[in-house]
């Protein structure tokens, strides 16, 4: 069995895009029945939990948290699952934040309403 992120395993997907000084919100839903720990590499979110700044959340089955984040750190980053068992099966992502040796943002700016 593969763990997945957002249909995804091993970092397959197309990595998360977002450009330095972007405000992030991450959308963190558990649908198994096993614990994990959402752990980046590169930035730290904002825990809603312990109202501090971590580089991992974690998350048990059947619940949702929406964490924030200020992407100050250019470069490409891993995001994984912090259990050794869930990251050798596949759960890993990318993203990249554009900006100093990444060179300009190419992502069009959100409107605003």
């Amino acid at each position: 069995m593969n763990l997945q992120l957002n249909g995804y395993i091993f970092a397959n997907n197309p990595p998360f895009e977002m450009c330095v000084n972007d405000n992030v919100i991450w959308y963190l839903y558990n649908m198994g029945f096993d614990t994990h720990v959402f752990h980046m590499h590169g930035d730290n979110v904002l825990d809603p939990v312990t109202n501090a700044t971590t580089a991992s959340v974690t998350i048990n089955p059947g619940q949702m948290i929406t964490v924030l984040m200020s992407a100050f750190n250019p470069g490409w980053w891993q995001l994984i699952c912090h259990f050794t068992t869930h990251l050798s099966k596949g759960m890993e992502a990318n993203y990249i934040v554009y900006g100093g040796p990444y060179g300009e943002c190419p992502l069009e700016p959100l409107q605003k309403p």
